[in-house]
């Protein structure tokens, strides 16, 4: 088990997660029989925030997956980069959020790779990482990450982030007409 996967819950946030057993990351065979089509943006879905969340350690994905779920979104989960690819492949997110250290393929690669992507280009990227070394930062930025966080992640920061880095975009699915 990796360490540094740790995410900050609170009380009420703790409770909704026991509550929500049933709460899993989502597959990318799942998402396509849950949007009804490659894009989520325009498959008739609900408005609401749908997140790829990429980490490899088991208990870190569950945890954002079930905070972010807990704020409304829909979640889609991967274990590593290329779970993440195939998920692009049918679903655009409105952001991504990956681990930055994962076997085989780093969280750097995965970014880099979607970047060159025209239907990914712009959609918001949040690096996650158990080490903040200044070099870190400028290497998640110069991939293709608009911002980094620190491991352990404060779900309320992480959600203003998402929220924030959506409004700078005008990507969220709510606005477009």
């Amino acid at each position: 088990m990796a360490t540094g996967s740790v995410v900050r819950l609170s009380s009420a946030m703790a409770a909704a997660a026991d509550r929500k057993k049933e709460d899993v990351p989502v597959s990318p065979e799942r998402a396509l029989q849950t949007t009804g089509g490659p894009d989520v943006l325009g498959a008739g879905v609900a408005p609401r925030l749908c997140a790829l969340v990429v980490d490899d350690n088991d208990d870190a994905l569950q945890i954002l997956t079930t905070v972010l779920r807990y704020c409304g979104a829909l979640v889609l989960g991967a274990a590593n980069a290329s779970q993440a690819e195939r998920i692009c492949q049918v679903v655009r997110p409105d952001v991504i959020i990956s681990d930055l250290s994962m076997p085989k393929r780093t969280g750097y690669d995965l970014i880099r790779r979607l970047r060159t992507r025209a239907h990914l280009g712009d959609v918001p990227a949040i690096a996650m990482t158990a080490y903040r070394e200044q070099h870190s930062v400028q290497r998640a930025r110069a991939a293709g990450f608009d911002e980094y966080l620190e491991k352990p992640i404060d779900a309320f920061e992480l959600y203003a982030l998402i929220e924030r880095l959506i409004r700078r975009r005008g990507h969220r699915r709510d606005t477009d007409a």
